[in-house]
């Protein structure tokens, strides 16, 4: 095996590449970026869904698309005698802005010291080092604290920030370090020369893999209707408090405040029944379109009632907190998969990951698999009240009456109440101008508080008066204000967030000016532009880089439900999507890559047909 690691290494050196280890009851493979390490039993030919599994593991680790570029002028042809330079970055969806906290704080049980801080500092760059880090790639900032700020990394999870966790301390548990954030890690032997933080490269390529491998949309848009089932049998009673922590991580703990069983003490039977009609009630009383998770939280030793029948057009999940129960789950449930077991109630807080590829976490895959389920969803119609953006809207008054005026007031009411507005959220901003006058009237990305705000603030705007009466409109001046007063930190917008610009135009002719800086705005905004007259310009339409221009009859006929409307919402949420989504591709089909397999001849004859198998 020795002799193996040195050609691997001397094979590396030639031609670089990405290096995946499958190997069996066995130890670390030294240089290899992604390893899984099995039984024997997993790699039985009977057990399809165990060998799927570990391919599909090794296909996502090591296949990454990486789309080809044009080269600028042909390769020179490499120095036969040298060795072929090693990749350095490898191909990512995203590049995430990191913030990382460290905690100095000192205790006898575990001191921080200076040889502790370098071991950080040390993984640190072994971390850092796999990232783009640029203006245009992953931003880093980082920070120490001695005191405990766990309230506040929930303040920051709530609204939408994903949060990692590294505890490094054996006097820590895993619900404690969970409390932290919603993935964690543990490292309780951090100082160890060989499974140490400052040679932990597998712990390093893990939070690598999880931050770049594919954009999130917020998860403080979470859109949808997520019910909890709870057991509140006598017989888990004493689990209570694990319940509600697990449930509040849904921010819906102020329903369970209190213990509302009304079984009598020595109950261990939950009729989950009369909870699934009640909750069939209420959900065909409830007209909402977003789509319906209901969680079964379960701890009692007998179930009655249990039945997927009235709910089964819904997703449904089990998460059971006692192993020992005899009871079929699967009656609850419309896909097995959507069962998830802990040994006891303090496992349903714990979100630590498992470094054994063959027992994940169970809680976590329950969040995984809730993620996954609401993204597809969500990939066939991004819903509007999703969309996390900072939207201008450039509001041509030329030729308004009062009577138009205060319709197209009424319009964007309604318009910008189909968004959830907030700092976390979309915020809106809104310039007017009339004919050659642009005034200052409007309001600013910041302001942009909550939807009452919003319209508050655009039911206080005014009719500006044209300049000399002028009629033919500065639009290039008004995209000007835009980009000098409104798309500024300052005010409120965060360039490092999907940026929108709408043109509401109801001038029939322009004042023609320069338009150099105007047409800055393509490089930082979408831009759409929405006719108020009838008609279409290509004057307007020059501004516009989203191929979405359309128009309204006249301002008095503009409305939420209006046809061009509805295309500009449903174009809009289209392209947030796309941006949250990008369009996936066959691996088969993109993937051009040598590969290389090394088999361990140890294994002996028995296990060829299964390897072979494997393969294919």
């Amino acid at each position: 095996m020795e002799n193996a690691f040195s050609e691997h290494d001397a094979m590396v050196q030639l031609v670089g590449g990405y290096t995946s280890a499958l190997t069996i009851n066995t130890n670390i493979i030294p240089g290899a970026d992604y390893q899984i390490n099995v039984k024997p039993g997993q790699l039985n030919g009977y057990n399809k869904y165990s060998m799927r599994q570990i391919a599909n593991s090794l296909t996502k680790h090591t296949c990454v698309y990486l789309p080809l570029l044009p080269t600028t002028q042909p390769p020179a042809p490499p120095t036969p005698t040298l060795p072929g330079p090693i990749p350095v970055v490898k191909a990512r969806n995203v590049w995430p802005d990191l913030t990382i906290l460290v905690d100095t704080s000192s205790n006898s049980v575990n001191p921080m010291t200076d040889v502790f801080f370098e071991k950080i500092r040390v993984f640190l760059d072994i971390l850092l080092i796999k990232y783009s880090i640029g203006e245009a790639g992953t931003r880093v900032t980082l920070a120490t604290s001695s005191s405990s700020f766990s309230q506040e990394l929930i303040n920051i999870q709530r609204k939408g920030v994903r949060t990692i966790s590294i505890g490094l301390s054996s006097n820590i548990s895993s619900n404690d370090l969970s409390m932290f954030a919603q993935t964690s890690f543990m490292v309780p032997d951090w100082n160890s020369s060989y499974t140490g933080i400052d040679s932990n490269y597998d712990l390093a390529d893990r939070i690598y893999q999880m931050t770049t491998k594919k954009r999130f949309p917020s998860s403080s848009n979470f859109y949808a209707n997520l019910i909890f089932i709870v057991d509140q049998s006598a017989s888990t009673y004493s689990y209570f408090n694990d319940i509600v922590q697990f449930v509040s991580d849904s921010d819906v703990d102020q329903y369970l405040s209190v213990w509302n069983s009304s079984l009598s003490p020595s109950s261990a039977t939950a009729n989950v029944g009369n909870a699934i009609s009640y909750v069939s009630t209420m959900l065909h009383n409830d007209p909402s379109p977003p789509p319906t998770h209901v969680v079964y939280v379960v701890g009692a030793t007998n179930l009655t009632g249990a039945s997927n029948k009235l709910l089964g057009g819904y997703n449904l999940y089990v998460v059971n907190y006692k192993m020992d129960s005899n009871f079929n789950f699967t009656n609850l449930v419309n896909d097995q998969n959507s069962f998830f077991s802990v040994s006891t109630s303090s496992d349903l807080r714990n979100k630590v990951v498992s470094m054994d590829v063959s027992t994940p976490n169970q809680i976590l895959a329950f969040n995984q698999l809730l993620s996954d389920t609401q993204e597809s969803a969500d990939k066939v119609t991004f819903p509007i009240s999703s969309i996390a953006a900072d939207i201008v809207c450039l509001l041509d008054e030329t030729g308004l009456s009062d009577t138009d005026f205060t319709n197209v007031k009424s319009f964007l009411q309604d318009f910008t109440s189909k968004f959830t507005v907030g700092s976390t959220s979309t915020q809106f901003a809104l310039q007017t101008y009339n004919g050659r006058t642009i005034p200052h009237d409007g309001f600013h990305l910041f302001e942009s508080t909550s939807n009452d705000v919003v319209k508050q603030r655009i039911q206080q705007l005014t009719l500006a008066k044209a300049t000399e009466n002028s009629t033919d409109a500065d639009l290039a001046g008004a995209i000007e204000q835009e980009i000098f007063f409104f798309l500024t930190e300052y005010n409120g917008w965060r360039d490092d967030t999907t940026t929108y610009s709408i043109i509401f135009s109801h001038a029939d002719s322009f004042f023609t000016r320069d338009t150099d800086t105007a047409m800055q705005v393509k490089n930082v905004s979408s831009v759409f532009a929405l006719g108020l007259n009838g008609q279409t310009f290509p004057y307007v339409r020059n501004f516009t880089n989203t191929g979405f221009y359309e128009t309204v009859d006249n301002a008095s006929s503009l409305s939420i439900t209006s046809p061009a409307v509805q295309d500009l919402l449903t174009t809009l949420g289209n392209d947030y999507r796309n941006y949250v989504y990008p369009t996936t591709y066959d691996v088969v089909k993109v993937v051009k890559a040598d590969f290389i397999f090394l088999i361990d001849n140890a294994l002996g004859s028995s296990f060829t047909p299964n390897i072979k198998q494997f393969f294919e």
